[in-house]
């Protein structure tokens, strides 16, 4: 979610004390609709983002190994 909306952002604060600004920025339907990116605890969920089972974090995040 590389814009993310105000009330993303606000729901991000409210549940997970920050604002969760990751590649994989989402409300989780499987995690009740929490605000979750790939830095949170219960990650990767299975909102099935095939391209981070293809790839590690690092990569994800262009860091060079």
């Amino acid at each position: 979610m590389s814009e993310q909306s105000q009330e993303f952002m606000e729901d991000s604060l409210r549940w997970r004390g920050r604002i969760l600004n990751g590649v994989y920025a989402h409300w989780c339907f499987e995690w009740d609709e929490l605000p979750i990116d790939e830095t949170c605890p219960e990650w990767p969920c299975g909102c099935g983002f095939q391209e981070f089972k293809d790839k590690t974090l690092a990569e994800l995040k262009g860091e060079q190994p």
